[in-house]
């Protein structure tokens, strides 16, 4: 089976040294580390294969299971160049690079296993809530009935708690699904950066590095879930002396910058991992000491208020530290 990289390769290869390795960091265990070779590292078998069998009956005539996997490469390289173009020439860059860089961003930010973990979490949470508004206890008991199994009340209250509350009913996704709406996503992502104000930030030295997530996003303490969208700043580090800052406001254009700077992208960057941060092999020290907690999708209760002789609540999924305290980004 083809193994493809959930990372590209032209762009791993921006933070490799000449003899084409990087540094791959265990996100889980910092002080595990080891050198890779670009062709080797963030690679995963079929990790954008869309399976005929996940397709509908009408769609699987001539369905090329390698399809996406291809068209990826074929973004990857035009955004190879339009890199190039957006690091030679001033900024702001013209629409043909702002476009095709914030498709390929955009990618970034859906494209690999941080997304498809968020696309389970938010499942399990949902999932029981759905089953609510479609389940009822007179179609519980029927279904019962029909399979010859006890339909009392309370066997029919208990099946429902067991569908319905914490822990219940949630869909499975199929390979097709994840990799579907990895690229909606991506898309409406895309949309997003192109609007966005764009800098291209130098350093004066080699201090950049990068993750399996390498689209930094600036989180806040809200409430709210922070993106592409809402984001104070979001933040791409193009290469080990350079990194692109895409923000709500200001000015376009090259701006010089230092190293308190580059701690921040590279905090972030790393905070943001979910299995490997990257980076030249020299330059592990620019790799933050302490990492920030990893984080998960939840449902929360935002306000309530009354509705008649009702009293409902106003939820939200946010994202919060695993067993800690709201973001701190």
């Amino acid at each position: 089976m083809p193994r493809h990289h959930t990372v590209p390769q032209m762009y791993l290869r921006r933070f490799a040294d000449e003899r084409g390795q990087v540094m791959l960091v265990d996100r889980d265990n910092p002080g595990r580390r080891h050198r890779s070779a670009v062709a080797k590292a963030c690679r995963e078998a079929g990790f954008y294969k869309i399976p005929t069998s996940d397709l509908e009956d009408v769609a699987r005539d001539g369905h090329d299971p390698e399809m996406v996997e291809k068209t990826l490469a074929d973004i990857e390289g035009t955004a190879s160049v339009r890199i190039e173009e957006l690091l030679d020439s001033e900024c702001p860059p013209s629409d043909e690079v702002r476009f095709r860089l914030s498709l390929f961003f955009g990618l970034q930010a859906a494209r690999g296993p941080a997304f498809r973990r968020m696309m389970d979490e938010i499942a399990r949470i949902m999932g029981p809530k759905w089953a609510a508004t479609e389940i009822t206890p007179e179609r519980l008991s029927q279904a019962l009935t029909a399979q010859g199994e006890d339909a009392t009340a309370q066997a029919v209250a208990d099946v429902y708690q067991h569908i319905t509350g914490p822990g219940g009913a949630y869909p499975v996704w199929r390979q097709g699904n994840y990799v579907q709406e990895s690229l909606r996503q991506a898309l409406e992502v895309q949309r997003h950066l192109f609007v966005r104000t764009w800098r291209v930030l130098e350093f004066a030295e080699p201090c950049l590095i990068t993750s399996d997530e390498p689209v930094a996003v600036l989180t806040g303490d809200g409430p709210m879930p922070m993106g592409p969208a809402n984001a104070t700043a979001v933040w791409v580090p193009l290469d080990r002396q350079h990194a692109l800052a895409m923000t709500l406001s200001g000015t376009e254009g090259r701006v010089a910058t230092g190293p308190t700077r580059a701690r921040q992208i590279n905090q972030i960057v790393a905070d943001q991992a979910e299995r490997w941060i990257l980076c030249h092999p020299d330059d592990g020290a620019w790799i933050p000491e302490t990492l920030g907690p990893r984080m998960e999708m939840r449902d929360e209760v935002l306000s309530t208020y009354r509705d008649g002789d009702e009293i409902r609540e106003q939820h939200a999924l946010v994202s919060r530290p695993v067993g800690g305290e709201p973001n701190r980004g």
